[in-house]
């Protein structure tokens, strides 16, 4: 087994390229595998929505994958499946990451991501409110 070195944010920001989905978590990278067609296909419903909202109600942004959200109480740099940004924290979006909690993120859990969507995700999101 090959240990990783501990990489900081800015190392990962810059080894880190769009082919490659990956979150940093306590200065380790994690690799993510690509999305089934059943978790894309599950994802569009509620990005359409959400866009035909703000399409009437401009109130913010939403981004997708791949797309990263930095928080500092980890500190980590997750991909949450969908991020909406309010008008008001938009200041806090960065060319390639949101640095801070988006104020609604989204997960589409499959089984092979339920123990850490729900558990250390979770968790995170939770105590960065």
């Amino acid at each position: 087994m090959c240990v990783q070195r501990p990489r900081t944010w800015e190392d990962f920001l810059a080894e880190r390229d769009e082919d490659n989905h990956a979150e940093w978590v306590d200065g380790q990278v994690i690799l993510m595998s690509l999305a089934s067609s059943d978790h894309q296909l599950l994802k569009v419903f509620p990005v359409r929505v959400l866009e035909h909202y703000l399409e009437r109600h401009p109130q913010g942004l939403i981004l997708d994958v791949p797309f990263l959200m930095r928080l500092p109480t980890r500190p980590s740099g997750r991909e949450p499946d969908i991020l909406f940004i309010a008008q008001e924290c938009v200041g806090l979006l960065q060319p390639s990451f949101l640095d801070g909690a988006a104020d609604l993120v989204v997960e589409i859990i499959s089984p092979e991501s339920d123990e850490r969507d729900r558990g250390e995700k979770f968790i995170e999101l939770f105590w960065a409110f």
